[in-house]
């Protein structure tokens, strides 16, 4: 039977699970509770987590997961160990008397919660009277700020904020933060990061921009001839020459190829090559402007 333990057999009796409070459940033949809140551990729900930052008192009220300001924490209840647990408990103090306080929380499946602040605490236990400030049914998130004016935290310099997550089924995945930051800083921070990606991408934009320059250097050079290429052109032009006769025939100036003979006083001519090879051997071996009378085959 549940919240049960021990043997009826052969006159046996079962007694109730002794978990303080922290378990409705307990195993069968040696009564050790299954305790469901996290953080609450032992045999009969009576000590903290401390190792893993829960501090508290069991025995006289809960156990509570220390959050840091401006800090996200993520609690993933999802292995077989973690079935039990339905709430978990969390305490905040603020780090700044003069900026106010944001909570915000969700989860991935429905819960209820509870925030309530006091005075103070010692190692997890309230000191003063704990004041009930939220309280929510079957939600997944919440976001909430509190007024470092209205809580007074410069004269309640251990004020402390308590998170009461609770009624959530297993498995659940919960995010959780406190900060403290203004607004300047919000912008100050999307400035520096906006710039940041500006620049970023303005550098990779300019090594992609020189890698194509490169690559469109490398493949004119592979397209145009080597120095030793207009060499042997220069040679071969040097060794066939053409007379030029022109006539004029109205408006239109005919041009006609002859072969060259002895004696004749001709011009050089580059009629073996392209135009634009035409124009690379003349301006490197010949004299400014002789590609004006070249007749060069496109």
């Amino acid at each position: 039977m549940q919240g049960y333990y021990g043997d009826p057999t052969n006159g046996g009796k079962c007694q109730p699970c002794k978990c303080n409070g922290h378990a409705n459940a307990c195993q069968a033949q040696t009564g050790k509770c299954f305790c469901t809140t996290k953080g609450i551990k032992g045999d009969q729900c009576q000590l903290c987590e401390s190792d893993n930052r829960y501090l508290g008192n069991p025995l006289r009220g809960t156990c509570y997961y220390g959050l840091l300001i401006d800090y996200q924490f993520t609690f993933s209840l999802i292995q077989d160990d973690d079935r039990h647990y339905t709430a978990i408990n969390f305490m905040a103090t603020p780090e700044q008397t003069d900026k106010d306080l944001d909570l915000s929380i969700n989860a991935s499946n429905n819960f209820n919660l509870n925030v309530t602040w006091s005075a103070g605490s010692t190692a997890g236990t309230i000191s003063g009277e704990e004041v009930p400030i939220i309280s929510k049914m079957s939600i997944k998130e919440y976001r909430d700020g509190f007024s470092y004016e209205k809580f007074n935290f410069r004269n309640n310099p251990n004020i402390t904020f308590y998170v009461y997550v609770s009624n959530f089924s297993w498995p659940i995945k919960i995010q959780i933060s406190f900060s403290q930051h203004s607004s300047f800083m919000d912008l100050v921070q999307f400035f520096v990061t906006f710039f940041s990606c500006f620049l970023s991408l303005l550098l990779v934009a300019a090594v992609v921009w020189k890698i194509k320059q490169t690559c469109w250097a490398s493949r004119r050079r592979e397209h145009l001839p080597t120095h030793s290429e207009l060499h042997q052109k220069a040679k071969y032009l040097r060794c066939w020459k053409f007379g030029i006769n022109t006539e004029v025939t109205g408006s239109t100036q005919q041009v006609r190829q002859q072969p060259w003979r002895e004696g004749n006083e001709l011009t050089l001519q580059a009629c073996d090559l392209s135009s634009e090879l035409c124009q690379i051997v003349s301006g490197v071996f010949f004299s400014p402007g002789m590609c004006g009378n070249c007749l060069c085959r496109p």
